[in-house]
């Protein structure tokens, strides 16, 4: 399988974590040494909105080489086992033809890879979307954040704001599973967070109907 080219990153490390080195090996140094070293590991799941079942054949795409691609497998596993350049990059989440799940945007930050986390991404179909409002025309963003709980939002005012709490969706923005939605679109927006210090990218891309993903990891 075609390994990706570097991207110019897009990701930046918050400002609560500027004393970090350079070259975030800070992070790296708490973590079990990456196998793919000097590459980086890239895994996860893509899974349903209320939790259980994965989505299944789904393609995710490095945009930075539209060669290397991916299907999810009946569990939503995706890219087990694959080694990636260490950068910043997006990956193209596009579900199987047929389904009802919007497209997304993975936001891939070398700092937070450098942990090895367990990424883990919802989506909902048309018909659990419309219990929160979804609009087609507007940006959606999805926060996964390990290791503590947070209060995310974003520049862009997002008019839902809904957190997970394990067994159900409830209105609010701080915790561990975040959605962000009904977000005005443009090119990219400021996330912002509070509630303890963070390791994870400050700006991340839009696009009308599709959901960005993020991992953050809580550093305190």
């Amino acid at each position: 399988m075609t390994l990706l080219r570097p991207l110019a990153p897009i990701a930046l490390m918050l400002a609560a974590c500027s004393a970090c080195g350079d070259d975030g090996d800070s992070t790296a140094d708490a973590a079990p040494p990456d196998p793919c070293a000097p590459l980086m590991t890239f895994t996860g799941e893509y899974v349903d909105w209320d939790g259980g079942s994965g989505i299944a054949f789904a393609n995710i795409t490095l945009r930075s080489d539209p060669t290397f691609t991916d299907a999810t497998a009946p569990n939503g596993r995706f890219f087990a086992g694959t080694c990636i350049p260490r950068a910043d990059a997006l990956a193209d989440v596009l579900p199987m033809s047929g389904t009802t799940y919007p497209p997304g945007i993975i936001v891939i930050n070398r700092m937070v890879q450098a942990a090895l986390p367990t990424l883990s991404y919802r989506a909902f179909t048309a018909t659990r979307a419309a219990d929160f409002g979804y609009s087609a025309s507007l940006a959606h963003v999805f926060v996964q954040v390990i290791g503590g709980s947070r209060t995310v939002t974003t520049a862009a005012t997002p008019a839902v704001m809904q957190v997970n709490s394990g067994a159900s969706w409830a209105a609010g923005n701080t915790g561990t599973t975040i959605y962000l939605g009904n977000i005005p679109v443009s090119a990219q927006t400021t996330l912002t967070v509070t509630g303890g210090d963070v390791t994870g990218p400050t700006m991340i891309p839009l696009s009308a109907g599709a959901f960005t993903y993020v991992t953050l990891l809580a550093t305190d």
